[in-house]
């Protein structure tokens, strides 16, 4: 089980989350599917949103990842 210490903030901005837009696509093309959007909900907190931008890559690797899980599930 994770803990975090929420006596801290310090916040981007007033409001307690944002949203990261995240278009899938393969390198080099447009996407031309609308559903290749994602919106993540993310805390405003800033250590959260640190964590985020440092870690990028392996964030979408796990929408990627959940994209194709409901692929898979909804055949």
């Amino acid at each position: 089980m994770a803990y975090r210490d929420r006596t801290n903030t310090k916040k981007a901005d007033p409001f307690d989350y944002c949203f990261l837009e995240v278009q899938l696509k393969k390198k080099g093309k447009v996407s031309e599917k609308p559903d290749q959007v994602r919106l993540v909900t993310v805390d405003n907190q800033l250590e959260t949103i640190i964590f985020v931008r440092n870690n990028l890559d392996a964030c979408i690797d796990n929408i990627a990842m959940v994209r194709r899980t409901e692929t898979v599930q909804n055949g």
